[in-house]
């Protein structure tokens, strides 16, 4: 399925209709530091995130969200080591073999992982789904509320020339 154009990719080419627009959803705030309750090896994970997410994409309602997703990737991480460390197949003191404690938490992790990376636009496909109206610098707000008030004249001339106003 292709992914939507954004309303100024429709107004751009013309295919834009008001009588289908869809209201996208905005969040206010950003995320930046991590909460304080977070270990060192997870602040870092954090930073990183944020450092590396799509932009304009996270939010701070997201927070808990991208905490899960944190979480679950220094877990996964310590679970890896530790099956790599003692192997996948540890011994019982009475001799039985077993799989080894760690793989459910790295299924776990893994479930937890990947469900939070898709809500929050981290894996490739989820990517494509999300909409982010690009975020515009001072200069340029400026210079569209140039245009917009020039248009708006624009628009007052004609319509006295017209006798409209």
């Amino acid at each position: 399925m292709p992914r939507r154009n954004s309303l100024a990719e429709k107004k751009l080419k013309g295919t834009d209709r008001s009588d289908r627009a869809v209201d996208v959803a905005r969040a206010d705030g950003s995320l930046s530091e991590p909460p304080a309750h977070l270990t060192d090896e997870q602040a870092d994970m954090w930073r990183w995130a944020i450092e590396h997410a799509p932009r304009g994409v996270l939010h701070a309602i997201d927070e808990a969200t991208l905490e899960d997703w944190v979480c679950a990737r220094v877990v996964l991480r310590a679970a890896y080591a530790i099956v790599e460390r003692d192997g996948q197949i540890i011994y019982t003191p009475n001799g039985c073999a077993q799989k080894h404690p760690a793989l459910a938490t790295i299924v776990q992790a893994s479930k937890i992982l990947h469900t939070a990376a898709s809500r929050l636009g981290f894996d490739p496909v989820s990517r494509t789904k999300v909409i982010v109206e690009p975020q515009k610098t001072e200069e340029e707000l400026e210079e569209e509320a140039k245009w917009d008030r020039l248009a708006g004249n624009f628009k007052q001339t004609v319509n006295r020339l017209n006798g409209r106003g």
